[in-house]
C-alpha cells in the first residue's frame, strides 16, 4: 500500500507542479484579468464534472468489484457526453462561465468526464498504477503544449490555454480505453449495473460534492462581485498553491477508497482509516511548513508585482489545509460504506459557516479574510465528521 500511496502522491504532485506552472505562465504573461477568466471556465468544468460523476465517479469505484465492468463503463461514457453538453451550455447561459468560451467549456468537460469514469473504474479494481499513468499522460501533454507555445512560438493566449486542455484530455481518453482493454477488467459474469442504483449512489456523492464545491469556490463569486476580476485572479493563484498541498490527502484518500470498497469488516476499515488519517495530517503539516519557508520575493518574481499578496494569503490558508487533510480521510471512509448522508450533513454545516463568515470577512479583512473563512468552515466540518466516525457502527442491510 505504501508503494501505491507514494506513486499516487508523485503523479498528483507532478500534475500539481505542471498546473501551477500553467497558473504562473498565464498570470505572468496574460495578466490577472485573463487568469480570472481562465479560473471561471475551469470552475465551470468542475461544476459539469460533478454532474458527470453522478454515474462516472465514485459510484463506478463502489460498484466495480460488484457489477459488470462493460455495463458500468458504457453507461458512464453516455452520461458524460450528454451531461457535458447540456450542463456546460446551461452554466454558460447563466453567465457563471464566460459565454464566449462555451464551446471550450463543453469540449473540455466531455473529455474530462470520460477520463473521470476511466479513473474511477481503475481505482475500484485496485489498478492504481494504471490510474497514475493516465494522469501522468494528461499532465505531460498539457504542460508540453503550453511550454512550446510560450517559449518556442511566443504566441500563447487564452485560446491556446484552452486548446491545451482539450488536446490533453482527448489524447488521455484514447490511451484510457487502451489501458482498460489491456488490464483485462472484464467481469461480465457479475450482475449488470442498474442505472438506477448508480444514479442513487452517485447522486448522494455529488450532492455532497456540490456542497463541497460551494465551500471551495463560493468565495470566488463573492470576491468577483466585491473586489473585481483582478482580485479574483490573485486569489485563485493563492488557492492553486494551497491546493498543491492538498494533493497529499487526496492521494492517500484515493488508495484508501480503493482498499475500503474491497474490505467487508468495519473494524478493519476503521483501523486503516485511523492509520491513514494520522499519516495525512502529519505529512500535510510538514509540507505546509515547507511552503512557509519560500521567500516572498520568489512569489513576486515568479508571478509579477500584481501578486505580491500571495504569500500572506497562503499563510492564511494554513488552518484550512491541515483541517482538510483529516476531513478528507474520514469523508472517504463514509463514501466506501455507502453512508454518504453523513458527509452531506458535514458539508451543509460548512455551507452555513461560509454564508455567515465569508461576506463580512472579505469586507473587513479583504482577501485575507476570504482565506481565513475556509479555516472556520473546515473546522466545523472536521469536528462533525470526527464524531460521526467515532460513533460508526456496522451496517444492517
Amino acid at each position: 500500500m505504501l508503494g501505491k500511496i507514494i506513486s499516487t502522491v508523485f503523479v498528483r504532485g507532478y500534475a500539481a507542479v505542471a498546473n501551477l506552472a500553467v497558473v504562473v505562465l498565464s498570470a505572468k504573461y496574460l495578466g490577472a484579468e485573463a487568469r480570472g477568466t481562465i479560473a471561471l471556465v475551469i470552475l465551470g468544468v468542475t461544476i459539469v464534472g460533478m454532474v458527470q460523476s453522478v454515474v462516472g465517479g465514485p459510484s463506478l469505484t463502489y460498484f466495480a468489484p460488484k457489477r459488470s465492468v462493460k455495463s458500468l463503463i458504457k453507461q458512464a461514457v453516455i452520461w458524460s457526453v450528454i451531461s457535458g453538453i447540456t450542463i456546460g451550455a446551461f452554466i454558460s447561459f447563466l453567465n457563471l462561465s464566460p459565454w464566449e468560451y462555451v464551446a471550450e467549456l463543453i469540449t473540455i468537460s466531455v473529455f474530462q468526464g470520460i477520463i473521470t469514469a476511466q479513473h474511477s473504474l481503475l481505482v475500484g479494481k485496485e489498478k492504481v498504477y494504471s490510474y497514475g499513468w493516465l494522469d501522468a499522460i494528461r499532465t505531460t501533454v498539457l504542460w508540453s503544449y503550453i511550454t512550446v507555445r510560450f517559449f518556442v512560438f511566443d504566441s500563447v493566449n487564452i485560446d491556446e490555454i484552452f486548446f491545451a486542455y482539450i488536446l490533453a484530455n482527448a489524447l488521455t481518453v484514447g490511451f484510457g480505453f487502451v489501458v482498460l482493454r489491456n488490464e483485462h477488467l472484464k467481469n461480465n459474469s457479475l450482475e449488470t449495473a442498474s442505472f438506477r442504483e448508480m444514479i442513487r449512489y452517485g447522486s448522494e456523492i455529488q450532492l455532497n460534492n456540490l456542497s463541497q464545491l460551494f465551500n471551495y469556490r463560493f468565495v470566488y463569486f463573492v470576491i468577483e462581485r466585491l473586489k473585481g476580476m483582478e482580485a479574483l485572479g490573485v486569489f485563485s493563484v493563492a488557492v492553486s498553491i494551497a491546493e498543491s498541498v492538498w494533493i497529499i490527502c487526496k492521494s492517500i484518500a484515493t488508495i484508501q477508497l480503493s482498499r475500503l470498497v474491497n474490505i467487508p469488516e468495519l473494524n478493519d476499515q476503521k483501523k486503516l482509516t485511523n492509520k491513514l488519517a494520522f499519516t495525512s495530517v502529519v505529512v500535510t503539516t510538514i509540507a505546509t511548513l515547507i511552503l512557509w519557508t519560500i521567500p516572498s520575493t520568489l512569489f513576486t518574481y515568479v508571478f509579477g508585482s500584481e501578486f505580491s499578496s500571495v504569500p500572506d494569503l497562503i499563510r492564511s490558508f494554513t488552518p484550512a489545509i491541515i483541517l482538510l487533510s483529516a476531513y478528507t480521510i474520514h469523508n472517504h471512509f463514509f463514501i466506501a460504506r455507502d453512508q454518504n448522508w453523513i458527509n452531506i450533513r458535514a458539508s451543509l454545516l460548512g455551507n452555513m459557516l461560509f454564508l455567515v463568515v465569508t461576506y463580512f470577512a472579505i469586507l473587513h479583512f479583504d482577501l485575507t479574510g476570504a482565506a481565513l473563512s475556509y479555516g472556520v468552515a473546515f473546522l466545523g466540518m472536521a469536528i462533525y465528521l470526527e464524531f460521526a466516525f467515532l460513533r460508526a457502527k456496522e451496517k444492517h442491510e
